[in-house]
């Protein structure tokens, strides 16, 4: 892959999780000082938020391509090599994107007993599997580190 295009690739995910992020702060905002179990009576604001449709569509429509940059993060880490913080850096990505499914977020995010239509922060696993993808693919084009190179006239004492 060229450097180019992988280094694009990375901002864009980078940016395109960091919009999604701030989409749903925004949207979720007047959610943040409601107690839980909501009720419509003390928190007007977070109930009209959380009865209509919010930031599912995160999930749904875009965890196929944050799971593709995942995919595409995690193959440009072992092209690199095999070694402890390849393997970290997959079994996280792995973690980040299972999480990030949306039935699988529905119920990390769904602690409260609540009949939420979409409980608040909906999406903002996927936000997040964008950035941590996209930092991982543009983190790969960094050269890895060699060994010092050995000077002609080193000698090794046995």
């Amino acid at each position: 892959m060229p450097r180019a295009l992988q280094l694009a690739l990375g901002i864009v995910a980078v940016v395109v999780g960091l919009s999604l992020g701030a989409i749903i702060m925004t949207v979720w905002r007047p959610c943040a000082a409601a107690v839980m179990p909501l009720d419509p009576i003390t928190s007007p604001a977070c109930a009209h938020v959380a009865s209509g449709p919010n930031t599912a569509w995160i999930g749904l429509l875009l965890w196929p391509v944050a799971l593709a940059a995942a995919g595409l993060a995690a193959i440009r880490a072992i092209s690199r090599g095999w070694g402890a913080v390849t393997a970290a850096v997959v079994v996280v990505l792995a973690l980040a994107a299972l999480a990030a499914n949306p039935m699988v977020e529905y119920v990390l995010l769904n602690q409260v007993p609540q009949s939420w239509d979409e409980p608040p922060g909906t999406g903002s696993l996927t936000a997040a599997l964008f950035v941590l993808a996209g930092l991982v693919i543009a983190t790969t084009l960094v050269p890895r580190p060699r060994g010092r190179p050995r000077m002609a006239d080193e000698r090794r004492w046995v």
